[in-house]
């Protein structure tokens, strides 16, 4: 893991939880994003020689990422065979914004009795794990839980299980979308649009702004973490099952749409 170059953007923190990497077996999961950070450096190093390799390598970075989630859940057996598809660009597309959209239900949600939840790594463990620190207020101020596992938990709407279209098409409609399956094809595509001339010619993304670069480190480091609160528990966390269900049932429906398009 050490000789893995890590983006010049990456901060303390960054390196902490890429850190916890090595606790994990060196199996397909953590060569993914070993990858994506390899693809991140390297498009840092090409934005002023080459902007369109560095976008295509920030863009690759991003669904090594999401491949290395994609295979983490597999491993964990939180889908029949099949169901995840780690080489689907449908699917790999889907991961990032879908954690989005996750966060930004969880983001509405107010639990008596607590007043913040945060990521937090312990610093007294030998081989430390990424957990979710809930701090308490009221007449519990001061208190602090670490669920262990972390996602051993359920989270109902209405009594219902929470379906994240809505957050998802709440996230893509200010940037010009209705459409779930239009924006994931869009994005999916990105790539090509850098490698294989349209009508118009070969897309020139322009000067590759170190804003662009960092929002990239965001993705990945967003997925990482999802992983990070998965991959090293062998128990199954019915957080993560709702949530992968909901994502299977989500591309699966896409699939239909595309197929019969």
């Amino acid at each position: 893991m050490s000789d893995i170059p890590l983006p010049p953007t990456f901060t303390e923190e960054d390196h902490r939880i890429v850190a916890l990497l090595r606790n994990e077996p060196e199996d397909w999961t953590r060569k993914s994003f070993d990858a994506a950070f390899i693809h991140l450096s390297l498009a840092h190093r090409l934005k002023d020689i080459d902007p369109a390799m560095a976008i295509f390598r920030a863009i690759t970075a991003e669904e090594e990422a999401a491949t290395g989630l994609l295979r983490a859940l597999q491993n964990r057996g939180y889908a029949d065979p099949g169901q995840l598809l780690p080489k689907d660009h449908l699917q790999k597309a889907a991961v990032y914004p879908y954690l989005r959209a996750i966060a930004k239900h969880v983001s509405y949600l107010r639990v008596t009795g607590i007043k913040e939840v945060r990521l937090g790594i312990p610093r007294d463990e030998e081989k430390p794990k990424l957990q979710l620190v809930f701090l308490f207020d009221g007449e519990n101020d001061g208190i602090v839980a670490r669920p262990d596992p972390p996602l051993n938990l359920t989270i109902r709407e209405g009594g219902e299980v929470v379906d994240y279209q809505r957050y998802f098409r709440e996230l893509i409609s200010p940037i010009g979308f209705e459409d779930i399956r239009k924006y994931l094809n869009v994005k999916k595509n990105q790539r090509n649009l850098l490698l294989y001339a349209s009508s118009q010619g070969l897309l020139d993304p322009g000067t590759v702004a170190d804003s662009t670069l960092t929002d990239y480190k965001h993705r990945i480091m967003t997925i990482l973490k999802a992983a990070l609160l998965i991959w090293p528990y062998t128990e199954a966390q019915p957080f993560v099952q709702e949530a992968v269900r909901s994502f299977i049932g989500l591309v699966g429906r896409l699939r239909k749409v595309a197929d019969a398009a």
